[in-house]
């Protein structure tokens, strides 16, 4: 090995080195966690002690339990994210002269990730605008 120069400011510099070969995969939390340990984990994280207290008791026929609402924050988070990271993808593909291209990929965005209201079945509940019509 070369004998580096001492240097004088007392910082050790390292020689350079070029890492070759393939990076690791990033694992989502979903990925990582089993469905139990995945809801332990969003408990803890949308919860704090007050809430845990006042949810510590769940009536089978008269909501959710805490797991479940939790991994409703989960989902609605990661959907948000996902919104905004499509969004930024859409508006570099705009400023580099490729607007049908953006706002094709807006339009699956608006499709695949808008939140729908779970209550309604579009078969039994016609659409109504604000006039009630």
């Amino acid at each position: 090995m070369l004998a580096l120069p001492k240097p004088k400011n007392g910082i050790i510099r390292l020689p350079r080195v070029v890492v070759e070969g393939n990076r690791p995969p990033v694992f989502t939390e979903r990925e990582i966690y089993t469905d139990k340990g995945l809801a332990e984990l969003l408990v803890k994280r949308y919860f704090n002690n007050t809430g845990l207290a006042l949810n510590r008791y769940t009536l089978p026929l008269f909501g959710m339990g805490k797991e479940a609402y939790a991994l409703l924050l989960y989902s609605q988070d990661e959907r948000l994210r996902l919104l905004g990271e499509f969004n930024e993808e859409a508006d570099l593909t705009e400023a580099f002269g490729n607007p049908e291209s953006a706002e094709q990929l807006r339009a699956l965005l608006h499709d695949v990730l808008s939140h729908q209201p779970v209550f309604l079945d579009s078969a039994r509940a016609p659409y109504r605008d604000a006039r009630g019509q």
